[in-house]
């Protein structure tokens, strides 16, 4: 800052490059870091270990708790710092801030972590499932900036070169069926972090991932937390939680959840420019332009921000259940037999398509092309005579017969306009195996899916759909249907799966109707 007096800090902690070392990366931190710096603020910018020229190895996540109390134990040996500190960053940088919430004592007053989370395994491996997109756009974006991951850095122009075609280059890491051979089809090498990953089979006990995992921080941090979500971003469920452990745990944390997915503008922007009133109200005592109710969020189909003083507001779960003749109904099924069958090949997954993706494809899209596939079962509501507003947790209860021990089950809630366009509102997934999912005495599963949260309203006129499939490829790792380990599976095999909708097996979602004002 120009000029004498006390100045608060902000730290930022980035993996991807400081200044001119990488693009975007780099030149995008330069930006953040000056808005803070031109209001008064000391900025760090500090490179994480490994990763371009700082030294060490890069093992992702490992090491931030160790090195980022380093950081501010050499903070606090600086004339110019005040004793007072903020942090701030998306995604990784936004993980290291929880990296040492719980043990950086009074210096650490504020943090403002942007679409990221706590625990680094529920993201990688959330519903038992490998999130295969992710992890090689994210081997891709890493691999070859810092010792310890490939043999030698790539240089400038390679990077370039890969953030240009960073889709065509992650393809072939998509279509390869054995998983630990896809860091190599898109590198021409292995990645250590990324075959360390497969190795421990999502296992959460593993000592990597027990690393990775910062929950444990969250009840101990004594920072004034401001949350940035989004309803289509890859940390959104993880970050929600993170939310409710701080809110049972006595904290008083605001959020923001706006329409974004994890690579939209709006998605730092926004929170950059609301991260300087957040700084300035808990550093320097200028709370005069927070917002009176903590929470704030943007309700989708009515295309308007609303707030709360928490999350989710009331609601009433409401069950919608699936029909014969591929109908939705808020009336549980009245037949005693009906059934709708559909067959999942690995050979041809299933394609993710919008929703909540580690790609600029992320978010509501037409969905019509991929209702058509023959993958695919599609039930429909009749149109709604007054809007309906959802908002939390959306859950599915399907009852399943499967022709293999082994299968995924993906279902997705979709809004569907009068003029017959069909977009994505929330889904999830949850894989069938023997280990994960009992058998009933009639041979059928109970299979409860997750399908995380949202804020939607379906307006009059308009009709719920619900779409079941077997996958949505890459954004899930598809289910080969062996059961063979996650990296090594070879082989492919189809999966026929029944869902049923009748009185003993009533196939529905239970949906978040918020309360009237």
């Amino acid at each position: 800052p120009v000029g004498a007096g006390s100045s608060p800090t902000i730290l930022i902690r980035s993996p991807y490059g400081r200044a001119f070392e990488a693009i975007p990366g780099g030149l995008m931190l330069i930006f953040a870091a000056s808005r803070f710096a031109e209001r008064g603020y000391h900025v760090l910018v500090q490179g994480t270990r490994g990763q371009f020229t700082s030294g060490g190895r890069f093992i992702p996540f490992v090491h931030e708790k160790e090195d980022g109390l380093a950081t501010l134990a050499w903070l606090r040996r600086q004339p110019w710092y005040n004793g007072r500190l903020g942090m701030w960053g998306n995604s990784y940088l936004g993980l290291v801030q929880w990296a040492i919430a719980g043990d950086a004592g009074p210096d650490l007053k504020a943090l403002v972590p942007v679409t990221t989370g706590a625990d680094l395994h529920a993201l990688t491996f959330g519903d038992d499932v490998f999130a295969l997109e992710l992890a090689v756009r994210w081997a891709l974006g890493v691999a070859g900036t810092g010792e310890g991951i490939v043999r030698q850095k790539i240089g400038f122009l390679e990077q370039l070169r890969r953030n240009l075609q960073v889709d065509k280059i992650s393809e072939a890491g998509y279509e390869t069926v054995a998983l630990n051979q896809a860091d190599r089809a898109v590198l021409g090498e292995s990645a250590s972090f990324f075959q360390l990953w497969l190795e421990t089979e999502g296992d959460p006990d593993h000592p990597y991932w027990q690393a990775s995992n910062f929950k444990a921080h969250l009840p101990r941090t004594e920072a004034a937390v401001h949350l940035f979500a989004g309803w289509y971003d890859i940390f959104l469920r993880d970050q929600l939680d993170d939310y409710r452990v701080l809110y049972t745990s006595g904290r008083s944390p605001y959020l923001t959840i706006g329409p974004w997915g994890h690579v939209d503008n709006e998605a730092l922007t926004l929170p950059l420019r609301e991260a300087i009133t957040w700084f300035d109200a808990r550093l320097r005592g200028a709370g005069g332009r927070l917002r009176r109710r903590p929470v704030r969020y943007y309700l989708m189909g009515a295309e308007e921000w609303r707030e709360a003083d928490a999350f989710p507001p009331p609601s009433i779960e409401t069950a919608c259940y699936l029909q014969p003749g591929q109908a939705l109904s808020w009336d549980p099924p009245a037949a005693a037999e009906g059934a709708s069958t559909f067959t999942f090949d690995p050979a041809r997954p299933t394609p993710a398509v919008g929703g909540v993706r580690f790609s600029p494809e992320a978010g509501r899209t037409d969905n019509r092309d991929l209702e058509a596939r023959d993958d695919v079962l599609v039930f429909t509501s009749e149109p709604l005579a007054a809007d309906l507003d959802i908002i939390g947790a959306v859950k599915a209860v399907m009852f399943l017969r499967s022709g293999s021990e082994h299968s995924d089950l993906f279902v997705r809630l979709n809004d569907v306009r009068p003029e017959g366009l069909s977009t994505n509102v929330c889904d999830g997934l949850r894989r069938v195996s023997p280990q994960t999912i009992t058998t009933r005495p009639d041979g059928t599963h109970e299979v409860a899916v997750d399908m995380w949260s949202t804020a939607y309203r379906f307006k009059s006129g308009h009709r719920l759909r619900v779409l079941v499939a077997g996958g949505a490829h890459p954004r899930w790792a598809r289910n080969p249907g062996t059961g063979e380990p996650v990296g090594a599976a070879t082989r492919l095999v189809a999966q026929e799966n029944t869902i049923f909708h009748t009185v003993e097996c009533p196939s529905a979602l239970l949906l978040p109707v918020a309360e009237k004002n």
